[in-house]
């Protein structure tokens, strides 16, 4: 039930109960990769030529009914919503690597993206009104790169500088809209410094400028509405450029330790943000390229054997950050704290039993500029899992494994989530219970494995895209 309140006299505005129904939602992926790699005469030298096509259809369907009613501050009595988003993605690239001495590489290449996605969404408020929106929004990506290595004695040097041109066009075919295109050049310089201190140990200094660009769920107009809130995409977004320099320190002995320590700081100055205001009791929200945000975060992993025997190994990580967001346009700032850590034990057994042990706990995650989150009933969000297996037959083709999932976990946590930086005070209670669960694995490997395949040395990775689709090889 939903109520909004005025004052003792008259307490309640207006006042309903949401019934909602969805229908079971469709999803349909392919990816399909092909890569080329040509060794020249030289030693060291390739030529690698790879094409990726990613593709996916997503239906939803949802009907909302609003019932007993009273004061209903919308004409409708429900909505029926479906939609129908269609993504492609083709990518063609082209690598080149030369050795131009002793420790010395030269990479170039370029690679070009095609990327479209469509999206149809009725939606009919009942009793009232029908809405549809037909947009299609297609981004067309040309980039050109050099990376030069060298590794001189104890000192390491890498420098490399991407040229990315990019033109977007935007067609509203149900003609709710103006059609638009634009085109965007940007630069994307990094480079790195490492030393090693000595044999076992490396001091690493690195800075690095990326683009990501808005997806289409970011994009999107069609315009979602309810008594209370109306949210839409924003097509006028362009791609915001995040810069980071990385400190980080590592040592692997030959004993078995290994420990790694890296802290960044990274910024951004026209970041893709929600943009949120009221206009009486109902709540809009879009996104603009108005954020300014800075991350400082430090992360260290650490991992080793506990006897000679080396059957106890040991796994220990854990991080830590300090997030700022700022919307000088509304002249809002909020800044928070976050951290996690996770451990992993593994007991080697007699009869060649394996024993782990594995637990991973973080503090609520950064929710940005107009929301706060904590826990009751369980101050974090903990996962622990505990497993026993051994292999059996000839080179252990036969695998049996058995687990228990969460058996120290509280049953039960809720999650706070507070309305900030709004004209009003708000708070929603999400209440769950940790799942615990067993699990039993049975595995048997037919045939061998002693064949070398021999592996292309690029790939494909696209990984640019925020709001929306974007696929890693």
């Amino acid at each position: 039930m939903f109520s909004s309140r005025a004052d003792a006299i008259d307490p309640v505005i207006y006042s309903y109960n949401t019934i909602g129904t969805t229908s079971p939602s469709t999803y349909h992926d392919i990816n399909l990769g092909l890569s080329y790699q040509r060794s020249t005469r030289r030693k060291g030298e390739y030529i690698l030529l790879a094409y990726r096509l990613s593709t996916s259809v997503s239906r939803s369907d949802a009907t909302t009914e609003y019932t007993d009613t009273f004061n209903m501050p919308v004409p409708y009595a429900g909505i029926i919503s479906d939609s129908k988003t269609i993504y492609t993605e083709q990518t063609g690239q082209l690598d080149w690597s030369r050795p131009l001495g002793k420790g010395q590489t030269l990479e170039m290449g370029g690679k070009y993206i095609n990327r479209r996605n469509h999206n149809k969404a009725n939606q009919d408020y009942l009793d009232y009104r029908q809405t549809f929106t037909d947009f299609e929004h297609v981004t067309q990506i040309a980039a050109l790169y050099a990376d030069y290595r060298a590794n001189l004695a104890k000192w390491g040097f890498r420098a490399g500088l991407r040229y990315e041109y990019t033109h977007l066009n935007a067609d509203y075919k149900s003609g709710d809209g103006t059609s638009f295109s634009s085109n965007l050049n940007d630069w994307a310089p990094n480079a790195t410094i490492s030393y090693k201190l000595s044999q076992t140990g490396t001091l690493k200094l690195s800075g690095s400028s990326s683009i990501r660009r808005p997806g289409i769920w970011y994009l999107n107009p069609t315009r979602y509405e309810t008594p209370t809130s109306v949210s839409y995409g924003n097509p006028d977004l362009e791609s915001e450029r995040i810069t980071q320099f990385t400190l980080g320190y590592s040592i692997y002995t030959p004993s078995g330790i290994n420990f790694t320590i890296n802290s960044w700081y990274s910024w951004a100055d026209n970041n893709i943000i929600p943009v949120q205001w009221a206009e009486g009791d109902v709540t809009y929200s879009t996104y603009a390229n108005d954020g300014k945000d800075r991350t400082w975060r430090t992360q260290f992993n650490f991992s080793t054997f506990l006897n000679k025997s080396k059957k106890t190994y040991i796994n220990f990580g854990a991080s830590w950050a300090w997030n700022s967001h700022e919307n000088p346009s509304y002249g809002l700032y909020r800044q928070d704290w976050s951290g996690r850590f996770n451990l992993s034990i593994r007991q080697n057994l007699p009869y060649k039993w394996r024993l782990s042990g594995f637990m991973y706990w973080n503090t609520p995650n950064d929710r940005g500029l107009y929301s706060r989150v904590h826990y009751r009933h369980g101050a974090s969000i903990g996962y622990y899992s505990i497993s026993l297996s051994r292999g059996f037959l000839k080179d252990e083709r036969l695998w049996f494994s058995v687990s228990w999932n969460n058996p120290f976990a509280s049953k039960k946590r809720c999650t706070v989530t507070e309305t900030v930086n709004m004209p009003y005070d708000g708070e929603s209670y999400s209440y769950s219970r940790h799942p615990q669960y067993a699990n039993i694995n049975i595995s048997y490997r037919f045939g061998k494995l002693n064949a070398q395949v021999k592996k292309v040395k690029g790939s494909i990775d696209n990984n640019d895209v925020v709001g929306g689709v974007s696929r890693g090889e």
